[in-house]
């Protein structure tokens, strides 16, 4: 339903700016591209079982993730009609945009054996198994958005503004078991669901008609869920947040 509303209200804006272009001003389009921070994650589990009551024996599992991203990257384009009719320096636009940090980490997981031998004595056993992580998060997003170009009186203009859309984030990555036998897993999932963002940057006009720019984006796309098997049985839920931080540079240039 999002994701035909989504379609609903992009289609309107390409009707209102049809029947008001020769009002309103150009049409433009813009590509942009630059660095991409994601945010890290980290998780961890325990639980208790008791496989034989008479002879009191339980095990307890425990385990632990960890992930840092590196510094990624976003490539997008836009394209935007100029709404001076209704606002001056107002621009509405419909932007596709891609994002990509590789992500890479570590894992554990314990499981703790008690068993009663009889009387009061009874023995604690501990197996422990680690490993790596290595992968990728990626999130391809459609977006509508509005900013709002601040004139002051030069060829520099600051720019404020955000949009709300549809994107799709996907998490893969390889576990590899350093202990025991050497041994890689592998993991994968995805979701599709509401995306918004908020922006600020600086235009500077090189020229009649195109203009180039920086900026800085805060990009906040769908969660992704994995549930990471490690050794002894030991589940762990990741839940992998869409949180990106994002500057890059841009190029405009306005279609009369």
């Amino acid at each position: 339903m999002r994701f035909k509303s989504l379609l609903l209200g992009a289609a309107s804006i390409a009707v209102i700016g049809s029947a008001s272009q020769a009002q309103a001003g150009p049409f433009y389009v813009s590509v942009f591209g630059g660095v991409n921070l994601l945010t890290d994650k980290s998780a961890a589990t325990s639980y208790t079982s008791q496989t034989n009551r008479r002879l009191h024996t339980t095990f307890t599992h425990t385990g632990a993730i960890s992930e840092k991203s590196r510094t990624g990257f976003v490539l997008g384009g836009a394209v935007g009609l100029h709404l001076d009719k209704w606002v001056d320096g107002l621009r509405g636009e419909l932007e596709a945009s891609y994002r990509r940090n590789h992500i890479r980490g570590n894992w554990n997981t314990h499981i703790t054996s008690h068993i009663r031998t009889g009387g009061e004595g009874s023995t604690t056993d501990t197996l422990s198994a680690q490993g790596t992580i290595s992968g990728h998060m990626s999130t391809f997003a459609i977006m509508a958005n509005v900013w709002y170009d601040i004139d002051i009186g030069s060829k520099v203009k600051p720019y404020v503004g955000g949009g709300v859309g549809w994107a799709r984030s996907r998490v893969a990555f390889v576990a590899l078991t350093t202990t025991f036998n050497t041994s890689a897993t592998g993991f994968a999932n995805e979701r599709n669901g509401f995306a918004y963002q908020l922006g600020a940057g600086v235009k500077y006009e090189i020229m009649r008609d195109t203009s180039i720019g920086i900026g800085y984006r805060y990009f906040r796309g769908p969660d992704v869920n994995i549930f990471f098997e490690g050794k002894f049985g030991t589940t762990i839920p990741i839940k992998f947040r869409d949180e990106n931080h994002s500057v890059d540079v841009s190029l405009s240039i306005d279609i009369d």
